[in-house]
């Protein structure tokens, strides 16, 4: 009875449930990436899926409504990166699109406001990576580029301490 079993009893068996009920993601995908309380997910065909918290638009769809189940939210992307409550998009066209949280400028669009909507921050980008407070961009020329807060990771030597632009 559930009624008998303490509280830490009953999160294990909380957590256990969870682990035992899998989520059935949509075809085939070939990437995944994790952020805080949510999930995308890339197909083959360059559709993206997003699932759980949406509360800073991190899905890219235009709300900020979660979601218990996969739903796809844009196509046409060639790589997926979470930060903790941003994400970024890399199109086939070699473009990079932003959305979520951007409270230090880690969506790279020039301001602090968090978006629903993706927006385009860059082109010619070969790779991208999202940490929780920054983005990072590999362009096909091989220079690094980074927006956000960078002066915990320094791992752009020349990029000030918080940049809502991408900088070299």
């Amino acid at each position: 009875m559930i009624a008998l079993v303490s509280g830490r009893v009953l999160l294990r068996l909380a957590v256990a449930l969870i682990c035992l009920l899998p989520v059935k993601l949509p075809a085939v995908t070939p990437a995944v990436s994790a952020g805080i309380r949510y999930s995308l997910f890339l197909r083959f065909d360059g559709t993206v899926f997003a699932m759980g918290d949406n509360s800073s638009g991190q899905f890219g769809n235009g709300t900020t409504t979660n979601s218990s189940t996969p739903m796809p939210v844009m196509p046409g992307v060639q790589a997926i990166s979470t930060g903790d409550l941003s994400s970024l998009f890399l199109k086939t066209d070699g473009s990079v699109w932003a959305t979520g949280d951007n409270y230090f400028g880690q969506l790279g669009d020039g301001s602090n406001t968090n978006r629903s909507t993706p927006v385009q921050v860059m082109s010619g980008v070969q790779a991208i990576s999202a940490g929780g407070r920054h983005s990072l961009f590999l362009k096909t020329d091989g220079s690094v580029w980074a927006t956000g807060k960078t002066n915990s990771a320094r791992s752009v030597p020349a990029t000030p301490p918080t940049a809502t632009r991408p900088c070299r």
